[in-house]
């Protein structure tokens, strides 16, 4: 069986594409791009509508602030962001992510991530002769020699062929998007409601399953077919029905530990500090991945059970191909 895409992907994947350079000849035919905002001269770019799963959170009758599920990678014709968002993000005292943006490159989240993706006996060491072969052949999709992974373990090699495939996609992920339009903000405060340290504490853990090292490394997908599975996840974001697949395990296809360590224990870790930027009017805006976002412990539900009105904020599919006057004068001025 192979191996289902679990999760949104975290930011850390820009820190990956930073490690590993550009050593991949297929990153290397894709156009390299910035984290500057999505902008064009161009009145005539085509773009893609959008269903944003972005909310109204409100209580008391006052609007407290906003959330927006994002997907950590994406394309430029996703954009520009509605009006409504840019507007929202500009209002707000808070810029809330899963950690903070400015730690994403930094030196001491690379030496973070050499341990946790090196720890361990490598990977390769544990396969067979006959699962090794196969394994090996499937990594020449993504221009991956054995000695570029001989002390890999499995959360080594997730994530490096991961970052492959989704490097040319990354700047264009939401929260960067985002990020790079709060920094424009003054006096603006990037909250991140985890570390980099707690999350390389849970991620590896995902990838116990399944116990046999061969049955795992079976699952991994060469590159065409993992980027046709990101193509289908980000597809499904701009159709409106990401959310559909993260309501439990079951539609996740993972099992109740998994589901709980990646979204589930998160969740109720970030719901004990969400009130306490949501006391004022528009006082903060939450960009966390999508998948955070619905089930039984979800952070609608969530907030809803802490005294929260949570309301979806619907776009026409005109809307999303205008660009706002409000946006690009924000964007360049």
């Amino acid at each position: 069986m192979k191996r289902k895409k679990i999760y949104l992907l975290v930011g850390l994947i820009l820190t990956l594409f930073t490690l590993i350079g550009c050593s991949n000849n297929n990153s290397k035919k894709e156009t390299e791009k910035t984290t500057e905002v999505v902008t064009t001269e161009n009145e005539e770019k085509e773009t893609i509508g959008v269903a944003w799963p972005f909310y109204e959170i409100k209580k008391d009758g006052q609007v407290k602030g906003h959330m927006l599920g994002t997907i950590h990678v994406a394309k430029e014709e996703i954009y520009p962001f509605p009006n409504e968002i840019v507007e929202s993000l500009k209002e707000s005292e808070n810029f809330i992510t899963e950690v903070l943006m400015a730690d994403l490159q930094g030196e001491e989240t690379q030496n973070v991530l050499m341990e946790k993706i090196t720890s361990g006996e490598p990977l390769i060491n544990t396969l067979n002769e006959e699962t090794k072969v196969e394994f090996l052949k499937t990594l020449e999709s993504y221009g991956l020699k054995e000695e570029k992974i001989a002390s890999f373990n499995r959360f080594g090699i997730t994530q490096i062929t991961d970052a492959l495939v989704y490097a040319p996609m990354v700047n264009f992920g939401v929260d960067m998007q985002l990020s790079s339009l709060s920094a424009k903000n003054e006096n603006q405060k990037n909250i991140g409601l985890e570390t980099i340290e707690e999350q390389y504490e849970i991620l590896p853990k995902i990838y116990d399953v399944p116990a046999d090292s061969n049955e795992w490394a079976k699952s991994i997908l060469p590159y065409e077919e993992n980027k046709k599975m990101n193509e289908e996840l980000l597809q499904s974001y701009i159709d409106g029905n990401i959310l559909e697949k993260y309501v439990d395990a079951d539609s996740l296809e993972v099992t109740e530990e998994q589901y709980n360590l990646l979204l589930v224990n998160r969740n109720l870790n970030w719901i004990k500090q969400l009130p306490q930027y949501l006391e004022k009017e528009n006082q903060s805006f939450i960009a966390v991945g999508a998948g955070h976002l619905p089930g039984e412990k979800g952070l609608i539900k969530l907030l809803e059970e802490e005294g929260y009105e949570v309301n979806l904020i619907e776009f026409s599919k005109e809307m999303s191909y205008l660009k706002s006057n409000s946006f690009f004068n924000y964007i360049f001025s």
